[in-house]
């Protein structure tokens, strides 16, 4: 979904490994800048994690998380700096 001159993209459920890959390859591909929402979104392994700070890095926006899943971002973020 465009709106605003941004790509949205929703994720629901739980994010991982496969889907990782599938939502790196939608960045990879989209010319807009991307919003990413977070909204429906469970839970997200390590690599899921992962993903979402990376594409954060690259410009993508997470909106949405809910306190579980940010604190979740934030637990990650955190061990990434003490690596």
């Amino acid at each position: 979904m465009d709106r605003d001159g941004r790509r949205i993209v929703r994720l629901a459920g739980r994010l991982e490994g496969e889907q990782s890959a599938e939502l790196v390859r939608v960045f990879e591909e989209t010319r807009k800048p991307v919003r990413l929402d977070l909204t429906d979104l469970l839970s997200a392994d390590t690599v899921g994690l992962d993903t979402l700070r990376e594409l954060q890095s690259r410009g993508a926006d997470p909106v949405g998380a809910s306190p579980y899943l940010a604190l979740q971002m934030e637990m990650a973020e955190a061990r990434r700096t003490h690596e």
